[in-house]
C-alpha cells in the first residue's frame, strides 16, 4: 500500500469528498450541547410547516418546543443523550404534557430508547424519534450553523 492508495481507502471507509451526509450529520449532533440541540430540533420540526416557539431554558417543565400546525399544537422534549432515553423521562414528558394541556407530545433523542420507555409510550399520543429516524429526517436538511 503507498500514499497513491489513500484517497480510494478513505473514499471506501467513508471519508473524503464521498463522506455519507449521515454520517456529517452524526458528527454535528454528537458535537451540539442540548440548547444547540433545541434549535436544530426547531428548524427541522419548521421545514416541515409548524410554527415553533422555543421555550425558556428553566421552568419549561421539560417541555423544550411547543410546536403548532393545522390547529394542532405538540409539545417537544428534545434529549441530547449518548445513553437510551428510559420510561421515567416518558413519564414525566407525559405529565409536563398534560398539565400544559396539550394533547400530544414528541421526544426526539439522540440516541435510543429503552424497552421499558417504548413499551411506556404505546397508546399514549406521544411520538418516539430516535437517532435513526432523526438520521433519516436530517439528512435533507441544512446544516448546524443554518439552524443556530
Amino acid at each position: 500500500m503507498t500514499l497513491e492508495h489513500l484517497p480510494a481507502i478513505l473514499s471506501a471507509l467513508g471519508f473524503g469528498e464521498h463522506y455519507p451526509k449521515s454520517l456529517l450529520l452524526l458528527d454535528t449532533l454528537n458535537t451540539m450541547d442540548g440548547r444547540d440541540f433545541e434549535h436544530w430540533s426547531a428548524g427541522m420540526f419548521r421545514r416541515q410547516g409548524y410554527v415553533v416557539n422555543i421555550t425558556g431554558t428553566t421552568g419549561d417543565h421539560g417541555i423544550d418546543l411547543v410546536l403548532a400546525k393545522d390547529g394542532q399544537t405538540t409539545a417537544v422534549q428534545c434529549k441530547r443523550w449518548a445513553d437510551p432515553v428510559g420510561e421515567p423521562v416518558l413519564r414525566d414528558f407525559y405529565g409536563a404534557t398534560v398539565s400544559a394541556g396539550i394533547a400530544e407530545g414528541i421526544v426526539v433523542a439522540t440516541s435510543s430508547f429503552t424497552p421499558s420507555a417504548r413499551e411506556f409510550a404505546q397508546n399514549k399520543p406521544i411520538r418516539l424519534i430516535d437517532i435513526d429516524e432523526l438520521l433519516a429526517i436530517g439528512c435533507t436538511s441544512v446544516s448546524r450553523s443554518e439552524e443556530i
